[in-house]
């Protein structure tokens, strides 16, 4: 659903969203290590939003993109399959582990505040 409502404000085709996302917590792919061109990858997306989000902002522009270049006979499938084909390798290799790493330390920096000071935690 996270994919759906980004790619909702993204203005992006909300259903492309919804794949993105899924592809991200598909319970073959979720919390194993994938080989792709001889580099491994931890994928663990389920408990994350970042990593959708980030995969939609970026498939937004590019699915606008493919549907100018792309001729409107082959463009009703063409446009969401090279979406895909592109934007998902992608996040599992570089968004997911980026927006992953940036979650871990705005967690680390959030939990450093409140061991500081609850009170300028919450009010922030």
């Amino acid at each position: 659903m996270i994919g759906f409502n980004a790619a909702k404000k993204f203005n992006m085709t909300p259903f492309l969203g919804l794949i993105i996302g899924a592809a991200l917590v598909h319970p073959n792919i979720n919390g194993v290590d994938l080989n792709f061109w001889g580099m491994n990858f931890n994928a663990s997306y389920s408990s994350t939003i970042l990593p959708v989000i980030v995969m939609v902002a970026l498939a937004a522009p590019l699915e606008r993109w493919l549907k100018t270049v792309i001729p409107d006979v082959v463009k009703t499938f063409l446009v969401p399959m090279l979406t895909l084909v592109i934007i998902v390798p992608i996040g599992f290799m570089l968004i997911g582990p980026a927006a992953n790493l940036i979650s871990l330390v705005l967690t680390q920096g959030i939990e450093a505040l409140m061991g500081f000071s609850p009170i300028l935690a919450a009010l922030s």
